[in-house]
C-alpha cells in the first residue's frame, strides 16, 4: 500500500475539483475514506491527511 499521504489540495488537484467543493461534496460522502490527523507539536491534531492509494481507490470503484 502507497503511504503518500495527501491533503484538501491535492485531492482537489487529482479530482480537478475547487478545494471548497472537495470540503463540502467530497470528503463527507459516507464511503470516502477516513482521514488521519497526525499530533503536532503542541499536542493539538494536525490537518486532515488522506493515504492518496486510499483516494485513487474509492475514485475507480465509481468507474463504469
Amino acid at each position: 500500500m502507497s503511504t503518500e499521504l495527501w491533503t484538501v489540495e491535492e485531492i482537489a488537484q487529482f479530482l480537478k475539483k475547487s478545494k471548497k467543493s472537495v470540503y463540502a461534496r467530497v470528503i463527507n460522502v459516507p464511503d470516502f475514506p477516513r482521514a488521519i490527523r497526525l499530533p503536532s507539536e503542541k499536542g493539538k491534531r494536525g490537518h486532515p491527511l488522506w493515504f492518496a492509494k486510499e483516494v485513487i481507490d474509492w475514485v475507480l470503484k465509481y468507474q463504469r
